[in-house]
This record gives C-alpha cells, structure tokens and sequence, in this order.
C-alpha cells in the first residue's frame, strides 16, 4: 500500500492537471480578497466569511469532482490498472490507495485555503484580528472544506463505475455543486431536510450550531455518505472484469 501510494504521488507531483487544480482552488479566495481590497465593498465580517466560503465551497466539490475523475480514469485511459494489478496488489487495496490519496490532496487544498483565509482576514479587518479570534474563521472554513469533503465520495464510486469515460463522474459533481449551493438559501422551515441530504448538509454543517441537532445530523449524513461510496467503489471495482 506504501508504494502504491509513494509510486502515486510521484506521478502526480509531474502532472500539470493536479497543479492546475489546486491552483484554482486557492486563486478564488485569493481573487475574493483581492476584489475586497481594491474594489469599493459594504461588507461586514459575517458576510465576507460567508461570501468567501461559499464561492471557495463551490470550487472545492468541482475541482475536486475532476481530481477524482483524472485519477481513476487515467489508469483505465492508459491501461496502467493491467499493470498495478499484476503485481501483488489486491483491488481493494488499489481502491483504498487512491482514496488515500484524494485525502492527502484534500489536507494540502485546506491548509492552503485556511491560510488564505487568515491573510484575508488580517488585511481586511486588521481591528478584529486577534489571536483569540483567528479561531473562528479558521473553524468555519476548515468544517465546510472537510463537510464538502466528505460529500463527494460518490464521485469515486462513478469514475469506478465509467472506466473510460469522463463525463459521468463530472456530470454528478455538478449536481452535487448545485444541490450545495442551493443549500446556502436554505429556510429555517426546510433546515431538516438541508441537514438531512449531504450534498445540502455539506453547505449548512459548517454554518449550523454545534449545540443543535441539525447540526449532528449533517455531520451523520456526510460520514455515511463518505462510508457509502468508498464502499460502493471497492464493490464495483472488485466485480470489474479488466
């Protein structure tokens, strides 16, 4: 499994896709900031964090919809799985290796957008920026990262289910992409349903009081999501004919 995951990395240190995403993911935050300092705005705090994590949110589940999808699809697209799994490599292994390393991509892109974050508050509310209340930002943005996270495990399942093709695994993180960002609209009336959905839950869970029951319901519904589509993935990998 350690080679596996040493002999990956390697090859995605080279590519220029996986630079080109992470680029984008940490360029919308910076883009919002910058848009803040140098363009005339009313917003307060609340509504800087919020509009800020919305938008890097949004970014977040696509790019990585497309990290899930090159990282799957290019060992069927170049029949490299044939020889991965020649070698004493088991299908659940290859599976769990790959996950592996969308999880160790995803702790790059937070830390990153965690510290864009921080930068953004310290230039625009100078006043506010204390050591006690770096906390709160820094939370916020690093929950609705691991929520969104958490979400889009899916997304494996279906670059699994493809083989060759692209488009399904795209097609289904646009939707969950839609479905999160209709969620930051969310009526108190239709919380329980927000809450309950995990594409929905993935936008409400980082803004939703840890006290409440909501809010243990979104983190419940993402984790058994999460579960479920690993799951779903090493099943169908494993009942593949390659």
């Amino acid at each position: 499994m350690l080679n596996l995951i040493e002999a990956e990395i390697l090859k995605l240190r080279k590519s220029k896709m996986v630079w080109i995403l992470t680029v984008i993911v940490w360029a919308v935050p910076g883009l919002l900031i910058i848009k803040e300092l140098f363009i005339v705005s009313a917003l307060n705090y609340d509504e800087w964090i919020r509009t800020m994590n919305m938008f890097s949110g949004i970014t977040f589940s696509v790019m990585n919809g497309l990290f899930l999808t090159f990282l799957v699809q290019k060992e069927y697209q170049d029949n490299t799985i044939i020889n991965v799994l020649t070698a004493p490599v088991s299908k659940t292994a290859f599976i769990l290796e790959k996950f592996l390393i969308w999880v160790l991509w995803n702790l790059v892109l937070i830390i990153g957008i965690d510290g864009i974050a921080l930068l953004g508050y310290r230039l625009l509310f100078p006043s506010r920026f204390r050591m006690a209340d770096m906390w709160a930002p820094f939370l916020f943005v690093t929950k609705s990262c691991l929520f969104q996270f958490c979400s889009l495990s899916p997304v494996l399942y279906a670059a699994v289910k493809q083989k060759k093709l692209f488009y399904p695994s795209l097609l289904l993180t646009l939707l969950f992409a839609v479905i999160g960002l209709a969620a930051w609209q969310t009526s108190p009336q239709m919380l329980v349903w927000a809450s309950i959905i995990p594409w929905s839950a993935a936008s409400v869970g980082a803004m939703l009081d840890p006290s409440t029951p909501y809010y243990y319901a979104a983190v419940c519904s993402v984790l058994i999501c999460m579960a479920t589509g690993v799951v779903m993935a090493v099943r169908s990998f494993s009942k593949q004919d390659l």
